[in-house]
């Protein structure tokens, strides 16, 4: 995907950020238990860390769909400079 700028103004579940939709359509079992669903890219993405806020533990399709936004969140890279 490549660079984000900051990732401020970007908000995670509902912006077409990555991909060719929003996470909340591309991920709806993740989004339907998310804690914070305006979230911003860059909460999400602190100190090259991934934050994971949900209602419930993540088993079963979750635990598939949340192994999924990990491969797609490992090629973007935030700049803290911008």
């Amino acid at each position: 995907m490549g660079i984000l700028g900051n990732g401020k103004s970007i908000i995670f579940w509902t912006y077409r950020w990555l991909g060719t939709c929003a996470l909340s359509s591309s991920f709806p079992n993740l989004f339907s238990i998310a804690l914070d669903t305006h979230i911003t890219v860059a909460e999400v993405l602190t100190g090259g860390s991934i934050t994971k806020e949900f209602r419930r533990q993540l088993t079963g399709l979750y635990r598939l769909e949340w192994q999924q936004l990990l491969v797609s969140l490992a090629t973007v890279t935030i700049d803290n400079t911008k």
